[in-house]
């Protein structure tokens, strides 16, 4: 139970870190849509379309090889 217990805080914690990263890219493309544009571009319209780049990219370049570190 214990061990369980430990994922789900992990998994929680993982959650957390990956929804502020795109809190905080969602926020900036805002500002900086709504200061350069003069459009208003609101936070969950930033939000959304980072959200949807990032599947869109991982779509479009899933079958490329990834260079190795070694």
């Amino acid at each position: 139970m214990r061990e369980f217990l430990v994922g789900l805080a992990a998994l929680a914690v993982g959650v957390a870190i990956v929804f502020g990263w795109l809190s905080i890219t969602a926020w900036l493309v805002s500002t900086l849509v709504t200061f350069l544009f003069a459009v208003d571009f609101g936070f969950w319209q930033a939000f959304a379309s980072v959200v949807l780049l990032g599947v869109i990219s991982n779509i479009a370049f899933s079958g490329l090889k990834r260079r190795s570190t070694q």
